[in-house]
């Protein structure tokens, strides 16, 4: 199952890099969206360490919370 998601997750990372080397301003646009990845790896950990100390709730709550704004995401995006 983790062979998948990382498989996806490269595929993605991948695609987004080709997309955004053609752009006007490649190195500056590319520098935010890994410095946004980066920033996201960086929180998320202690979002969810919070969560599950200080929350008391399950180590699964943050997982709910990342499918809840991804669900909003796609929804946003469709409409």
């Amino acid at each position: 199952m983790f062979v998948f998601v990382g498989l996806g997750n490269g595929l993605i990372d991948a695609a987004w890099c080709a997309w955004l080397g053609n752009m006007t301003n490649a190195n500056e646009v590319s520098g935010f969206l890994h410095g946004c990845y980066a920033l996201g790896a960086t929180v998320a950990p202690l979002i969810a360490t919070a969560m599950i100390t200080k929350g008391h709730l399950g180590w699964y709550a943050f997982y709910y919370l990342m499918v809840s704004f991804s669900r909003s995401k796609v929804t946003h995006f469709l409409l």
